[in-house]
């Protein structure tokens, strides 16, 4: 049973290593304004929501001075395939992810010129009607 358990743990690695590689290989480009990614993290690791993302990708300043920052959460799983993720499953990164931009923009880490900032949930998971739905 446990080699069961570290067997879904590492296709599940997997799938977090090798999303990683094909988002750096936007480094090539280039074109690509994409100058830095960092795994499992940031690297304003003291803000909050730190332990809910998995991939960051820093885009180099634009024309204007901003600068885009893009987080992922990666959920993957092989025993769950075909059960939808439903908004209840999501709450711990809806929450870091909620933290995380209010920071940005809030007291002693507000950021000059506010950057654009995106967040990502990746799954192999079927999201739930419902949760599609909501406004």
């Amino acid at each position: 049973m446990e080699n069961e358990l570290v067997r879904y743990s590492r296709a599940g690695d997997v799938f977090h290593y090798r999303w990683a590689a094909r988002r750096c290989l936007r480094m090539l480009y280039p074109k690509s304004r994409l100058h830095q990614i960092v795994i499992e993290g940031s690297k304003e690791h003291k803000l909050a929501g730190e332990y809910v993302i998995d991939v960051t990708e820093y885009s180099a300043l634009d024309e204007n001075g901003t600068q885009e920052i893009a987080y992922f959460q990666l959920k993957h799983t092989t025993l769950r395939k075909e059960q939808p993720f439903t908004l209840s499953g999501l709450k711990d990164t809806i929450e870091g992810f909620s933290k995380r931009y209010k920071e940005h923009f809030d007291g002693e880490n507000k950021a000059s010129n506010f950057p654009i900032v995106a967040f990502s949930i990746v799954t192999n998971r079927p999201v739930s009607e419902r949760l599609k739905q909501l406004d």
